[in-house]
């Protein structure tokens, strides 16, 4: 069996170099005291499956979350959302599921 795996990493980080707080584990501080996180996602607690995506075979799963379990998860990291929004999915254009997107920073909520 053979594996390709392709994507493009994005970081938009206001540090010296490579984000700090995303390579430690949130352990050691960024370089200008201003970590924020920005996560979008899809609500809910089912796994979809692919076996075909844009005329490819493929084996994917789509894990949903619920945004209480990734609150917790960030908290338990030393962040505090300051920011929770959710959205019903834009009729035709994209996959039926609600989105949820969470800032967070640095702290205690």
């Amino acid at each position: 069996m053979s594996w390709q795996l392709s994507g493009t990493y994005f970081e938009n980080c206001n540090c010296n170099v490579t984000c700090p707080c995303a390579v430690s584990g949130f352990t050691v501080p960024g370089d200008n005291e201003r970590c924020i996180v920005l996560l979008a996602f899809h609500v809910g607690d089912e796994t979809v499956h692919r076996d075909e995506l844009w005329g490819k075979t493929v084996s994917l799963d789509f894990r949903f979350l619920l945004p209480d379990f990734v609150t917790a998860a960030l908290r338990s990291a030393g962040l505090a959302v300051a920011e929770a929004v959710e959205r019903e999915p834009y009729e035709g254009a994209e996959y039926p599921s609600r989105r949820c997107y969470l800032l967070a920073r640095p702290g205690v909520s």
